[in-house]
């Protein structure tokens, strides 16, 4: 049985915060989620997009701030967080694609 090529992107999505208990974290305290590939890369990737695919808040006007830190060949962390009193944002799926080409 040969094994599968090798492909230098991998993607995913990861879930932070959940209604009415966990909501993304108020700065300075962000909520920090830790990514793992499903298979370390060659040499830490050339490229990391993060993007919103979900967000549910709770009113109109909310600031959110995501970011990532940490890239290895085997991972990095997300941090998520909201500013402001009134800026509440429930849950957010952040979805994200590492690549080596």
């Amino acid at each position: 049985m040969s094994s599968l090529p090798f492909f230098p992107f991998q993607a995913g999505a990861v879930c932070i915060g959940s209604h009415p208990h966990n909501p993304v974290g108020k700065n300075p305290v962000p909520s920090v989620v830790d990514v793992t590939f499903d298979k370390p890369f060659k040499s830490v990737p050339a490229s990391l997009c993060v993007f919103l695919s979900k967000f549910d808040c709770q009113r109109a006007n909310v600031r959110l701030k995501v970011e990532t830190e940490g890239l290895t060949t085997t991972g990095f962390k997300i941090r998520a967080f909201t500013w402001e009193d009134d800026s509440i944002a429930w849950g957010i799926t952040v979805a994200w694609f590492a690549s080596n080409d």
